[in-house]
């Protein structure tokens, strides 16, 4: 893997291709106005509903269980948590026990669901910017 160093062109690069991009915009527009505009709290099972199962479509998050992650989120009772930029709701949203009783991790779905809600509170993280961070890592000495 070779990627140019970070720099205000590179960004600047990416964000034309990200923005001019016909497959990802109107799909970011449509996630935008359902968390946003349409269903901007989680006080609702059918509005979290959709928004579990639409992230989880649009993403690929591998949520196998959209109804049990919904519920968990209603449960956690996040919109205030959400408005303070509190940094243990992802973790929260995160782990959740499944209705077998085993506890599993989505990291990666948590990261997106608040960020879809607070874009500048909560960075999104998948295997994508794993890779990328690992790749600073080992080459700049990122840490």
């Amino acid at each position: 893997m070779n990627i140019a160093k970070p720099c205000v062109e590179e960004v600047e690069k990416y964000q034309l291709m990200w923005y001019s991009s016909e497959s990802d915009m109107p799909k970011e527009h449509a996630l935008d106005k359902l968390f946003l505009t349409t269903y901007p709290l989680n006080k609702c099972i059918d509005d979290v509903l959709v928004k579990v199962s639409v992230l989880n479509d649009i993403y690929g998050t591998n949520l196998f269980n959209t109804f049990a992650m919904a519920s968990h989120i209603v449960e956690l009772d996040i919109d205030e948590r959400l408005q303070k930029a509190d940094d243990t709701l992802v973790m929260d949203i995160a782990k959740m026990t499944l209705p077998n009783g085993q506890v599993k991790s989505f990291y990666s779905f948590a990261t997106k669901y608040c960020s879809r809600h607070k874009p500048k509170d909560y960075p999104l993280y998948d295997s994508y910017v794993d890779k990328v961070l690992r790749y600073f890592r080992d080459v700049d000495h990122f840490c």
